[in-house]
């Protein structure tokens, strides 16, 4: 066997000539391309080992999907390509487990890290206004977004202590845009005291009467991301109206955007 490796630095053109070899490789992955083209094309991308493989007869055995984001970036990136790898051994590429986002933010030093994680995915998808952007994202971006908002954590630390009674994400997210972004300290604390306690804040209070319908209904505001965006959008109503002391008797499920009245979503 006469393996060969090297560093490449791989065109958009060159990546296109390479994709033509590429015979029996997995179904192409668009969202995974868009992660890949987006961390390319926002200077995200390093080279740390991981390979373009092929063949002794240059038929693409592994990087589909690294080749594909290259063109859509349409920029130049250095690539180690490793060359004459027989192809029996294409059912062993990329056989691993990848490192998720959660990973990543644990090794950085984050704190819970699985809830951090959806919370950005959730912020990214409300700023967006876009449901999948969230989980479009790649890990270099979330970590950017956290790198950004460094109080994103607090705002999950805060939550993640009610997490039997209330959505953690919806809760973080609303929690992290009212009281680092709009600086509503005071009655997000209040806000925050009822959805621990359950005990209202005026009559009829609103943010209480969302904690109740998320202890009934909680599947209706918890899952994928259409679901968690619901249950984002339902707390911010109820927000609204809890900083005006609006009285509320029902608190029905926001399907559709709902800001937080005051803020600036510009610095999100």
């Amino acid at each position: 066997m006469d393996i060969h490796t090297s560093i490449e630095r791989i065109t958009p053109a060159q990546a296109e000539r390479y994709l033509e070899r590429n015979d029996n490789n997995r179904t192409m992955r668009p969202i995974h391309v868009a992660k890949l083209a987006d961390d390319i094309s926002s200077g995200r991308w390093h080279v740390n080992g991981s390979s373009i493989v092929f063949n002794g007869d240059g038929t693409l055995l592994d990087g589909q999907h690294r080749l594909a984001a290259i063109v859509q970036a349409g920029v130049p990136i250095d690539m180690v390509v490793v060359r004459g790898v027989s192809k029996a051994a294409m059912p062993t590429i990329d056989a691993n487990i990848s490192r998720k986002a959660s990973d990543v933010a644990k090794l950085r030093g984050y704190s819970n890290v699985s809830q951090l994680i959806g919370t950005a995915r959730l912020l990214v998808s409300a700023k967006t206004g876009v449901v999948r952007e969230g989980e479009k994202i790649s890990t270099g971006g979330l970590m950017d977004f956290l790198r950004k908002h460094p109080h994103l954590e607090d705002s999950v630390a805060a939550s993640f202590k009610n997490s039997k009674t209330v959505p953690v994400a919806s809760v973080a997210a609303w929690h992290y845009i009212a009281f680092y972004i709009g600086g509503f300290h005071d009655e997000v604390n209040a806000a925050m005291k009822v959805l621990d306690t359950g005990i209202p804040h005026y009559p009829s209070d609103a943010i209480h009467v969302f904690r109740e319908r998320y202890l009934k209904d909680r599947h209706i505001m918890q899952g994928h991301m259409t679901k968690r965006l619901a249950g984002f959008w339902t707390l911010v109503n109820a927000w609204n109206d809890f900083r005006s002391r609006q009285p509320r008797s029902l608190c029905r499920i926001q399907n559709s955007e709902v800001l937080i009245d005051g803020v600036d979503y510009d610095k999100l």
